[in-house]
């Protein structure tokens, strides 16, 4: 979750701007279609390939409603741990 002040700036939905403190964002990397055996064998250090380049546009979703398109980046968080972030390229109010 992100706060509004975030989420519901400029150009968000106006749904989200009414929002009292929070939004819940859903962001979309790809998917994948996996037999039941296959998703049953899946363990740790299992590789899922998705139906998405890696730069291919990512769907971002809050409250259930689609704001915008944007680019998986990879950022570094206050302490330098790695983190996926994305970068919006595209919005729909």
């Amino acid at each position: 979750m992100i706060p509004v002040s975030q989420a519901g700036g400029e150009g968000a939905p106006s749904s989200l701007r009414s929002v009292a403190a929070r939004a819940r964002v859903r962001i979309t990397l790809g998917t994948a279609t996996l037999s039941p055996s296959r998703a049953e064998a899946l363990r740790v250090g299992s590789v899922i390939t998705l139906d998405q380049s890696p730069d291919a546009p990512v769907r971002v979703q809050a409250e259930g409603g689609f704001v915008g398109q944007g680019q998986a980046v990879a950022v570094a968080d206050s302490d330098g741990r790695p983190r996926l972030a994305v970068a919006m390229m595209e919005n729909h109010a």
